[in-house]
């Protein structure tokens, strides 16, 4: 596989010229070009190549086919509706009816049913389920004098059918949805006044509000800023990209490493040739560029994070006997500062994760806070580690597969060390250096999941040139103490 990397820059289309007027005060020039510059600006971000990508099968769709009714049962009955005021035109006088206090005493959710439709998005089917709603009325009426009028409501609604084709486009940098087409019926409708035909053309009115309306607000809404370590935080921005077909629904999104506000500017590694097993049957596979892993070593090398401290206490005192000084620094000790070089960096391929960390190793008479002044001596520490990515909670992290470590000399003030010394160095700290890697590789990188559904243990990691691929299953979990995979029959979910 062959590894391809673009530099960022002036891509996209040609701003086309514009006449400006022939006279233009200094504050008009500068607005000008302050305004040409954003242009530019937002033509690069336009075009951008996205880092991560997610894909849902057909057996995801599944999935969540056979969670719908769960999650709706769920969330539903907790709906608060508000008050509902209609106008009385009919007859000599004027008045209006308000209801309110409405409420869910019993719910049955229906069962619904997704299926790929390209290119558009996706089919959204419901049918069975009952609903019980509640509620008071109180009716006003002026002729003559004023009439007031007051009761109870109670409607049950039985057999709710619905049918939705919904697609996904992007504003700035958040997913939205679009419905294409709407159907809806409900079978059987219980109810003090005949409104079942007035449910029939509401429904899908009100559910392109709901939909167009208050769940894209809520996607607006979304946090797209996931902390790592403070303060360096993942931007997620979704790149308006999703590929329909017969198998699969895929979105894409470019993720930026930002730390104190500033972005990570590194070449972008670009996903490519992306392809899942579909042999496998996973629900979801999503694909992470190896440019997110490279921006996060920048920038947790940027902010001094990869910094620790070896003194004569470290580890129950095992280090002691060799930090030791004589001579002219006798009975004394010397405490090692690890601190990052460079950033470390980070090239994915079929064998995994090979990443390359530049260290300084500083020598100071213990304790260093005391002597930071003045270093007695510095090693240059390279290490190369092998790692396989794997998934810890929800996040991706790895396995330490190899490291192999090696010192050299910068300066010292008490002499050259010796290749000896050097080698006996590297042996007894390789150890130490391992469980760091390991401890950074613990704690991973977040993976974005939506509220009470988690990654399942049929989980697969697999590395390429410049990316790597996830390929799970999904849980529903209502609560964290009750954690279990739901199992269906694909064969028995018919349209």
């Amino acid at each position: 596989m062959i590894q391809h990397t673009a530099e960022l820059g002036s891509r996209g289309a040609v701003v086309p010229h514009k006449v400006l007027p022939r006279k233009l005060s200094d504050v008009s020039w500068k607005a000008y070009f302050v305004c040409t510059a954003l242009g530019h600006l937002l033509l690069l971000f336009s075009t951008i190549f996205p880092t991560l990508a997610a894909r849902i099968s057909t057996t995801g769709l599944e999935f969540f086919s056979s969670i719908g009714h769960k999650i709706v049962d769920h969330e539903f009955p907790k709906t608060e509706f508000p008050p509902i005021s209609l106008p009385i035109d009919g007859g000599p006088g004027s008045g209006s009816v308000d209801v309110f206090d409405l409420h869910i005493p019993k719910f049955q959710s229906p069962h619904f049913n997704f299926k790929l439709a390209p290119p558009n998005g996706i089919f959204f089917r419901s049918q069975d389920g009952a609903v019980k709603v509640r509620g008071k009325w109180k009716a006003t009426y002026d002729w003559i004098t004023t009439f007031h009028i007051s009761g109870w409501l109670e409607m049950i609604a039985t057999d709710i059918r619905a049918e939705l084709t919904l697609g996904l486009h992007g504003k700035g940098v958040k997913p939205q949805v679009d419905v294409f087409n709407c159907k809806a019926e409900i079978e059987q409708v219980e109810v003090q006044i005949a409104v079942k035909q007035a449910i029939h053309e509401q429904f899908c009115l009100t559910t392109r509000t709901l939909i167009l309306d208050d769940l894209n607000k809520a996607l607006m809404s979304l946090p797209t800023t996931v902390p790592v370590a403070r303060p360096v935080f993942l931007d997620y921005a979704y790149t308006n990209d999703t590929v329909v077909s017969n198998s699969y629904i895929q979105a894409s999104a470019y993720i930026d490493v930002v730390l104190n506000n500033a972005s990570c500017h590194l070449p972008v590694v670009p996903l490519e040739n992306l392809s899942a097993p579909e042999s496998e049957n996973y629900m979801v596979s999503f694909w992470m560029s190896e440019t997110i892993f490279n921006c996060l070593l920048e920038s947790v090398h940027n902010t001094g994070l990869l910094k620790f401290v070896v003194d004569k206490d470290f580890d129950n005192q095992k280090f002691a006997p060799y930090l030791s000084t004589s001579c002219s620094f006798y009975k004394q000790h010397v405490d090692l500062v690890f601190h990052s070089a460079k950033p470390a960096t980070a090239s994915v391929d079929e064998h995994g994760v090979l990443v390359n960390a530049h260290f300084y190793v500083d020598f100071f008479i213990s304790p260093w806070q005391q002597h930071s002044s003045k270093i007695l001596a510095r090693l240059a520490m390279d290490s190369n580690s092998t790692v396989m990515p794997m998934i810890f909670d929800s996040k991706i992290g790895g396995k330490l597969n190899n490291t192999e470590v090696e010192f050299t000399q910068v300066f010292s003030t008490f002499g050259d060390f010796s290749d000896r010394f050097l080698r006996f160095f590297s042996t007894i700290l390789k150890p130490l250096i391992s469980v760091g890697v390991e401890t950074t590789l613990r704690h991973g990188i977040p993976i974005p999941l939506v509220e009470n559904i988690q990654l399942g243990n049929h989980t697969q990691v697999t590395s390429f040139d410049g990316k790597i691929r996830v390929d799970t299953d999904l849980l529903y979990v209502v609560n964290s103490t009750n954690k279990r995979a739901l199992n269906f029959d694909a064969r028995l979910m018919n349209f």
